[in-house]
């Protein structure tokens, strides 16, 4: 799986939301994405297989991620007394599970209506 392409325009909070989408996108139509989840599933009951997926593949994305998200709280763009990892969940969370539950990749309009609910959330 390529890594994050962090978006950077002057709008750090639709920076932050077309990261998820780009990233749950890539990762729904891509072949490796049921393997991605797969290997989620098992690093709760194999621990060799937890530290390398934390280290190679979600820490590399969770620091995009949070970058994106402090640009948009610098800018004034997220409620206040959200913590990273909330924002993070709503924004990709919301994708994820839609992804999970259909079977189906997901498709941009879908996401992005998920992802404007979920903007609402954690605007000011």
């Amino acid at each position: 799986m390529r890594p994050l392409d962090l978006p950077d325009t002057s709008d750090a909070l639709g920076d932050l939301c077309e990261l998820a989408i780009s990233f749950v996108l890539q990762l729904s139509e891509s072949p490796l994405g049921r393997v991605v989840l797969g290997v989620h599933a098992e690093s709760g009951r194999r621990a060799q297989l937890a530290e390398p997926l934390r280290d190679r593949y979600l820490k590399p994305r969770d620091a995009a991620i949070t970058e994106a998200i402090e640009r948009a709280r610098q800018q004034g763009a997220l409620h206040p007394d959200l913590a990273a990892e909330t924002i993070r969940d709503l924004l990709f969370g919301s994708l994820v599970y839609h992804w999970l539950s259909t079977g189906e990749p997901l498709d941009r309009a879908t996401a992005e209506a998920l992802i404007a609910a979920a903007r609402r959330a954690i605007s000011p």
